[in-house]
């Protein structure tokens, strides 16, 4: 945590067991078993109670922007057309 706030333009990206990021252009997306935890300096001083986040598989992120940009999709859900 104290080397992304002495280099906020880096992000942290923690990966759990049986679980990976694919990494393609500005965006990655979370495949897996379990969870991705994103430390981020931005998140850090904009809610200081909790300086990072937790994303599950399905879930995009947006690396340029710093935003979750999906939502993981519930199984059995209809899917829209």
């Amino acid at each position: 945590m104290g080397f992304i706030k002495a280099a906020p333009q880096l992000i942290g990206i923690g990966l759990d067991e049986a679980t990976a990021i694919v990494v393609q252009k500005d965006t990655f997306q979370v495949v897996g078993k379990s969870y991705v935890v994103v430390y981020d300096y931005n998140t850090i001083t904009n809610n200081p109670s909790a300086p990072f986040f937790f994303l599950s598989e399905g879930q995009k992120y947006d690396l340029k922007s710093r935003k979750v940009i999906q939502a993981p999709r519930k199984a059995g859900a209809a899917e829209e057309e």
